[in-house]
């Protein structure tokens, strides 16, 4: 099944068709990723392996639970939904809150990491910036 490619100096390459892709693990159970040759690339492609290793280092979680932000309200966001939030925005290269508004019509990467949702800008503007002293534990 495999030919090759390739024979000289080097190692001899293979061709092996296609990656048949990879199962990872995330908050929200085993996920399977294949690559689509043809797809343009994004910069949210590999957050499923780096959401991997977040879970099987438990770094996340971890994250999560130290963090000193804790809040009363019954409409505030949840602190791992801030926290997820702020952190997909920061791996996906945005430089500005309005950036945020790019990611919440993702479905797929909030339920990998266990959040309920993305949430707005100035949500998080508002949790991380404006009056972060008053959400203190």
């Amino acid at each position: 099944m495999h030919k090759i490619i390739a024979q000289g100096r080097f190692p001899l390459v293979e061709d092996k068709g296609p990656p048949q892709g990879v199962s990872l693990d995330s908050c929200a159970g085993p996920v399977h990723v294949e690559w689509d040759t043809e797809a343009a690339l994004t910069p949210l492609g590999q957050l499923p392996f780096f959401i991997d290793f977040l879970k099987a280092a438990g770094l996340f979680d971890a994250f999560v639970a130290d963090c000193p932000l804790g809040y009363t309200s019954p409409n505030a966001p949840k602190k791992r939904d801030v926290l997820g939030t702020t952190m997909l925005s920061m791996l996906s290269g945005h430089k500005r809150y309005a950036h945020i508004a790019g990611l919440r019509c993702d479905s797929v990467l909030p339920e990998l990491l266990g959040m309920n949702k993305i949430i707005s800008e100035d949500a998080v503007s508002d949790r991380l910036i404006t009056r972060p002293s008053s959400h203190l534990r």
